[in-house]
């Protein structure tokens, strides 16, 4: 992890945190819609049913940019997380955003389990 990114850990922590509320809130909205359609299918509205399956998917499998966009428009408001989400983006250029959250989560959850 970069020594930019490190300076806003505070900061980080909080994105880190909205992003995992985020992706927790999509999957649980997506097997929702899930369940919606099975319900429907045991209804026999098919074609009703593979529709909503379809977009439960597709809301599923768009989670990982979601759930970033979610975190930038909470975190947006404050001077010092718009930096510190600059900062992160600036580490998202030539890498994948995953691999660079899965290092941030990692070190913060190393910072969090020394500081205990």
């Amino acid at each position: 992890m970069n020594e930019e990114l490190k300076q806003y850990a505070d900061e980080l922590d909080g994105i880190v945190a909205a992003i995992h509320r985020a992706t927790a809130a999509i999957a649980v909205a997506s097997f929702a819609g899930y369940g919606v359609a099975g319900w429907l299918l045991f209804t026999g509205r098919l074609w009703l049913a593979l529709g909503v399956a379809t977009v439960s998917y597709l809301f599923f499998r768009l989670y990982p940019s979601l759930s970033v966009h979610w975190a930038r428009w909470r975190c947006a408001d404050e001077a010092r997380q718009r930096a510190a989400l600059e900062a992160l983006e600036r580490a998202w250029s030539g890498r994948s955003q995953r691999e660079v959250l899965l290092e941030v989560d990692a070190w913060l959850r190393g910072r969090h389990s020394k500081l205990d």
